[in-house]
């Protein structure tokens, strides 16, 4: 594994960089996503669109955190690069890819829209980053021109404006997608765009904490092996095998126009 230090331009603040969680929350306790099952179930759809591809891609994950997708693209024999623009998450990357002895992963602390790869890249997967940006499109085109001829984006976006609440303000998110906004964007630089619904089960449990309550998840509770998580696990792995009417999250399949 190889990590390098590069300037980090001033474009976007540190909290608007991560995922869907509190990113301070997230970074104190790494243990929290290796164990939260809705990120495993987003992770896994990203594994899976990208060995329909093919093997051995040049991956670029924009936003890598902590590094855990990193590791499951590589342990596909995918070479892939990570970029984060937090200090402490291209450490935990750094250590997280080291404990595996995972040597087909870069890791850079970059900004997104000041990056200048050596090379374009297969496949570019955002997972909950594009809702931290304040001109996504600007971002959008900036992944398109990452990649090849062809290439694919692969991301995951907070979904259903109506449940914009307290979880997005304290994550630091501008805006939720509706599938038809998502889908007028991605359009302007990409082809053969599809969407799926993820989460359908959790929209309770968004609203009431996000809305009602105006409290944080409950991200502790999740991350414990107990009867109500284990069956949370289980229902949101149902879910990734049919399609579902709505969601809390989108995922997008993309190729460049």
């Amino acid at each position: 594994m190889q990590v390098m230090n590069a300037g980090c331009d001033a474009h976007v603040t540190e909290e608007r960089v991560m995922g869907i969680e509190d990113p301070q929350y997230a970074l104190r306790h790494p243990e929290f996503r290796k164990n939260e099952f809705y990120r495993e179930a987003k992770y896994q759809k990203v594994v899976e669109s990208v060995r329909r591809s093919g093997p051995n891609q040049k991956i670029l994950n924009v936003g890598c955190s902590s590094g855990e997708l990193n590791n499951l693209l590589a342990r596909e024999g995918h070479r892939v690069t990570g970029i984060d623009i937090l200090p402490e998450a291209v450490r935990q990357a750094r250590a997280s890819a080291s404990q595996e002895n995972l040597d087909r992963i870069i890791i850079l602390q970059e900004d997104l829209l000041t990056f200048r790869p050596v090379e374009p890249f297969d496949a570019v997967v955002a997972t909950d980053v594009i809702e931290h940006m304040p001109d996504d499109a600007l971002v959008l085109a900036k992944m398109a021109g990452y990649l090849n001829p062809g290439g694919r984006l692969l991301l995951t976006v907070p979904a259903l404006p109506a449940l914009f609440g307290y979880h997005d303000v304290e994550a630091g998110h501008f805006r939720r997608y509706s599938k038809r906004d998502l889908q007028k964007k991605l359009d302007r630089f990409f082809k053969e765009v599809a969407l799926r619904w993820i989460g359908f089960s959790l929209i309770p449990v968004c609203f009431w904490y996000s809305k009602v309550l105006r409290k944080t998840y409950p991200y502790e509770k999740v991350t414990k092996k107990t009867f109500l998580s284990k069956v949370a696990r289980n229902v949101i792995s149902f879910e990734q095998k049919m399609p579902v009417p709505l969601g809390i999250s989108l995922f997008a399949e993309a190729r460049k126009k």
